[in-house]
């Protein structure tokens, strides 16, 4: 998950708007607010003061909407009073520093651009984990192919039978995010009939390596990607294209061989999608 957070070309982007909106807000409005100083013939306050002035206003924002959800939520109200209290403690602090002009404007847009960039950040972080999580479903799903086959000599004619034989959980059997809903309870005594998300394929015990054993749409993801489980256990994650090649390689040498899944995919999703 850290590594695809420090090479994603989005997250790095806003990291980068971010960053570049925080050094403006600490640089650029501190030496306007000391030019308006020095215009208007006042005390000169020292740089230190002018850059956490131009600090914690470039924070006004969020301060706000703190202290808005303490009306809400008891919790924010410490840490709203607290950032309203160091606004005026370094702002309205003798001599009082001039809030005006263009260093104000500069401030109150970095900090926009700052939030709006960290926002879409957040939300790319947060992709990217639940992207994370179909991966490691997918390294447990092929443990628990290799467990099925160590208990009953065989694969499983389907997922949902790593399901009966306690190996997964309903809830593996489904993208992270996937909207199917598993309703109703599952009963010990009968097999496992819920729905299954994940596209699988019955390759034989002498299957080489590199064939796709089992995979999800890349519809799940936006249509960037998708997981892939390969023979005998290895997970990438592949680009669309990438993934309609495996494919097609798989059914290849299956024909070659002479060779048809025993299973039929537990999921009606294309394999060109």
């Amino acid at each position: 998950m850290a590594w695809e957070v420090f090479t994603d070309r989005n997250v790095l982007l806003c990291w980068y708007v971010a960053g570049i909106a925080a050094l403006l807000s600490v640089t650029l409005a501190p030496w306007l607010m000391g030019r308006s100083i020095r215009r208007r013939s006042l005390p000169h306050s020292s740089a230190l003061r002018l850059i956490a002035a131009c600090f914690f206003l470039g924070v006004a924002v969020p301060i706000a909407m703190l202290t808005f959800l303490a009306l809400v939520d008891p919790v924010f109200l410490f840490p709203g009073l607290a950032g309203v209290a160091l606004v005026f403690a370094v702002v309205a602090k003798r001599p009082r520093l001039p809030v005006w002009g263009g260093h104000l404007g500069v401030i109150l847009l970095c900090s926009l651009v700052y939030m709006g960039a960290f926002s879409v950040g957040l939300g790319r972080v947060r992709t990217l984990s639940m992207r994370t999580v179909d991966g490691a479903t997918l390294n447990a799903m092929g443990m628990g192919l290799l467990t099925y086959r160590e208990q009953h000599g065989v694969f499983p004619e389907d997922l949902r039978q790593l399901v009966d034989a306690r190996l997964l959980g309903p809830y593996s059997l489904l993208p992270v995010l996937s909207d199917t809903d598993i309703s109703g309870d599952h009963s010990d005594t009968e097999p496992y009939r819920g729905p299954c998300e994940f596209v699988y394929t019955r390759l034989p015990h002498d299957a080489p390596e590199g064939l796709v054993w089992v995979w999800e749409s890349p519809e799940y993801h936006g249509g960037e990607g998708a997981w892939v489980l390969y023979s005998w256990g290895r997970v990438r994650w592949v680009t669309p294209e990438k993934l309609h090649e495996d494919v097609e390689q798989t059914e290849a040498w299956l024909r070659t061989a002479r060779r048809r899944p025993l299973a039929t995919p537990c999921s009606t999703t294309s394999i060109a999608d």
